[in-house]
């Protein structure tokens, strides 16, 4: 078998795990230490007993993530101005290179973006301005406000 190296979070799940298998332990306690369902300790302990320490380690390490900057031979961000002058160079398998200031960079296209972030602002609906409704005066809920603003303005009895 080959040696794994776990993350801390990896080898904390896979701790907790062998206590259990070897000690016949607790599955709630287990349960409430890594904070997920009877269920999901119930697959963790089967993936232990089947492929030992190697089942842990989390299928996504190693690679790049998808929402990574572009970034330059030295692994940082490069990004540069509107109207920086550069030259940009094509080659024959259609990849694109600029270079700036005798540095060469790759060029990558940028998805389009929205003004919004979707870590950091709430999605806001636009709100529509909504009708008032204003019931006719023989409706049974404003006859009675309707009378009564009647009587404090007898003195314009004669406009009606």
């Amino acid at each position: 078998m080959r040696k794994v190296i776990l993350t801390m979070n990896e080898n904390e799940k896979f701790q907790i795990i062998k206590k259990l298998v070897n000690t016949n332990g607790n599955k709630r306690t287990a349960c409430l230490k890594l904070g997920c369902s009877l269920r999901h300790i119930n697959r963790l302990v089967a993936g232990y007993k089947d492929s030992g320490k190697a089942f842990f380690v989390h299928g996504s390490r190693g690679r790049k993530l998808t929402t990574t900057l572009p970034v330059d031979d030295l692994g940082i961000a490069a990004y540069h101005l509107k109207g920086t002058s550069a030259m940009v160079i094509k080659t024959f398998d259609n990849h694109l290179y600029t270079c700036i200031n005798e540095k060469i960079y790759v060029l990558e296209k940028l998805l389009n973006h929205k003004p919004s972030s979707k870590s950091f602002d709430l999605a806001q609906l636009p709100s529509e301005a909504k009708k008032k409704y204003i019931p006719p005066m023989s409706h049974p809920w404003k006859q009675a406000s309707f009378e009564r603003y009647m009587k404090k303005q007898a003195h314009r009895k004669n406009i009606a």
